[in-house]
């Protein structure tokens, strides 16, 4: 059978047209569809083609949809309006400080205010999510088990440091505060890290990069130490404090003594659980839903 001459032209020229009346359904999910309008709320273009950038912007969608949905169940709440809203304007108001159009910005050569507004609403939820699994009471016990097991893993340390490009500079700040000059002073003067007075704050060691990490543990309190090399330069410390917390501070704040990727996996765990039990059906023309790749794949050429 010969296939229609504009379906070769989609294949061949797919960038260029063949796009889909905008009341078109693209997917249905728990009783809601998705069209092509939906879809291309997202691109500047009134009409867009039916291409993996497509694709990829209606799984979004769907996604979205489900897991707000699976967020209002699960934790019994809803996503705050003027949160999202608080949030759409810092996003905009952040790419266009740093001089990006939107098409920079998220990789699209046609991307509209739609896809910041997305990304606005997605972290909110992501947010929610991990502020309501973050006080799970098991969770929290099995932190409680860990810090009695080994309470150094939830040492948090408060540091400055100066870091340098060179050996020879790192040496020549030793020299220097040994001398009598002023710590911060050398840091302000210095340092490639612009923090005032060299003051990184109080944090877990595990959100430094290793070598540092290690000597942040180590250094003796109030003391002088280095130079400590990692692939970042030379850094020369001074740790001020180390806090481990008790059972009763863990409990209160567990979100405070979990590492970013933690975090990143309670959200992730949560995210690919609704997505894999989503009743999902794409009209067979926009292709195939895989939850496993996260993904709409494309239908198969005839």
């Amino acid at each position: 059978m010969r296939r229609p001459l504009v379906s070769i032209i989609c294949v061949a020229l797919v960038a260029a047209a063949c796009s889909s009346p905008q009341d078109e359904e693209v997917a249905s999910y728990d009783g809601n569809v998705l069209t092509v309008g939906d879809v291309s709320a997202l691109f500047a273009s009134e009409s867009i083609p039916i291409d993996i950038d497509f694709r990829q912007a209606a799984f979004r969608l769907v996604a979205l949809d489900i897991l707000e949905a699976a967020y209002e169940q699960d934790f019994a709440t809803e996503v705050d309006e003027a949160d999202v809203d608080a949030r759409f304007e810092a996003l905009l108001a952040d790419i266009e400080g740093q001089g990006l159009t939107l098409a920079d910005y998220f990789g699209y050569a046609d991307a509209a205010e739609g896809m910041v507004r997305f990304d606005a609403r997605l972290s909110a939820i992501r947010d929610g999510v991990i502020a309501e699994q973050v006080v799970d009471p098991d969770l929290i016990s099995d932190l409680q088990t860990a810090l009695a097991a080994d309470p150094a893993i939830f040492t948090g340390v408060c540091v400055r440091q100066i870091r340098t490009e060179t050996i020879e500079e790192a040496d020549a700040v030793v020299t220097r505060i040994e001398a009598g000059e002023d710590f911060g002073a050398v840091a302000d003067e210095v340092s490639l890290d612009d923090s005032a007075g060299g003051d990184l704050g109080c944090a877990a060691p595990g959100d430094y990069v290793a070598p540092f990490a290690e000597a942040t543990m180590t250094a003796p309190i109030g003391e002088l130490y280095g130079p400590v090399a990692t692939t970042y330069g030379f850094h020369v410390l001074i740790v001020d404090q180390r806090v481990t917390p008790t059972a009763e501070e863990l409990a209160a704040d567990p979100g405070y003594y979990l590492t970013q990727d933690q975090l990143d996996a309670l959200w992730f765990d949560w995210l690919n659980a609704e997505i894999a039990a989503a009743d999902v059906e794409v009209n067979p023309k926009f292709g195939v839903w895989d939850a496993e790749t996260l993904q709409i794949v494309a239908p198969p050429t005839e």
